[in-house]
């Protein structure tokens, strides 16, 4: 057994495992028949975006925007050693075999790094060319400057353990990068980036691959990395129980568990109860965020009128008649608590009617404000 065997079978089983995660959540011929659709039109949509690229992008947002949210993207990379927790009785006393595992994974990392560069340059291709006026050159220049970055970022994640150091050094390093773009050219980048790539490959390869005080830490990423299908899949479906898990910490809103209403009787009661229970739910006040956030960020980018407005009406009508926040309701009514002092109908309703109040219109009003403000931008 050698190590680029083991990574074969190691690999071959992640494979497996995702296709089998996805297959139980939809079958296979589901996933076929939706993806010839999105396909088709996404080919359709991209050669429209040739044919008029202006129209596809607001005028007052500069073209070095798209860049920076390349680098967004790119953020989220990681190297994957492939390491799993068993390797510890075996693994570590073979020094040949679990060099010749990690660098075959490294290598592999480096390849997904130079694949989802050029995936993102493909798609972003008609902007680069029409809107800044990219050649080939630069935009190969572009590509080793990407390349660099997420060799950057993965190595950083990997040194940093601590993770709010971790995310506040990505922070300054995305913003201070983002800057170099604007002020320093692609020639000049591509010799930084182009040195950079040299760089971090060799020290990794010789400084990194060996090491083994990342084990443990390496372990705990290819298990989040191994179940992120089933983490999606899971988060999808509200059927799925999701309890945050705390620690034993206080809760960041309503520390002292003081009254909201005044009045005290059964509804206010209830919606006081659900109100907590909600903004404490970890799970249920990031799901609610997510959305407003997917909604506020496609409007903001999204340059033809109608479109905006569009997804406004969708987003309204998808908080309003969508069972996704009457589910939510209806699971936190179903905790042990309310078997043991159980509530009547007619207040149950009504405080329902109540919450939806309160999660609805805040969020359709700033939706809506952001969709007003962004149709004078686009039409200025």
């Amino acid at each position: 057994m050698t190590g680029r065997k083991l990574f074969k079978l190691r690999l071959i089983d992640d494979i497996k495992y995702q296709r089998k995660i996805l297959g139980m959540f939809i079958d296979w011929i589901v996933w076929f028949y939706a993806f010839i659709p999105f396909l088709i039109f996404g080919v359709l949509f991209y050669i429209d975006i040739w044919k008029d690229t202006a129209s596809y992008w607001p005028e007052i947002l500069p073209g070095t925007v798209i860049i920076w949210l390349m680098l967004l993207l790119l953020t989220i990379v990681q190297f994957r050693m492939f390491m799993k927790e068993a390797d510890q009785l075996f693994l570590l006393d073979r020094p040949k075999l679990y060099r010749g595992l990690r660098t075959t994974a490294f290598s592999y990392s480096v390849l997904q790094r130079i694949g989802l560069a050029v995936v993102l340059l493909v798609i972003t291709l008609p902007w680069l060319i029409q809107l800044i006026g990219l050649g080939v050159r630069q935009i190969f220049f572009l590509f080793v400057f990407l390349l660099a970055y997420q060799l950057l970022i993965s190595t950083v994640k990997k040194i940093i353990r601590h993770p709010v150091k971790r995310w506040i050094l990505l922070a300054v390093l995305f913003i201070f990068i983002s800057n170099l773009v604007m002020y320093l050219s692609l020639d000049i980048l591509f010799i930084a980036s182009a040195a950079s790539v040299i760089f971090l490959t060799v020290w990794n390869y010789y400084v990194m691959v060996p090491a083994k005080r990342y084990f443990f830490e390496e372990v705990n990423n290819e298990v989040k990395v191994r179940m992120r299908y089933a983490k999606l899949m899971l988060g999808m479906a509200k059927e799925v129980e999701k309890p945050p898990i705390r620690f034993g910490k206080r809760p960041l809103l309503f520390r002292n568990s003081r009254r909201i209403f005044k009045e005290t009787n059964p509804e206010n009661g209830l919606l006081e109860m659900l109100l907590k229970g909600f903004l404490r739910h970890t799970v249920y006040l990031k799901s609610y965020f997510q959305i407003i956030g997917v909604t506020l960020f496609a409007i903001t980018l999204l340059p033809i009128i109608w479109l905006k407005w569009l997804i406004f009406i969708t987003f309204s009508l998808f908080l309003t008649y969508n069972s996704w926040l009457r589910g939510l309701y209806e699971k936190m009514l179903d905790e042990h608590f309310f078997s043991v002092v159980p509530i009547e109908k007619t207040v149950r309703d009504a405080a329902w009617l109540r919450f939806r109040r309160i999660f609805i219109i805040p969020a359709v009003i700033l939706v809506g404000l952001t969709a007003v403000l962004m149709t004078f931008v686009t039409i200025k």
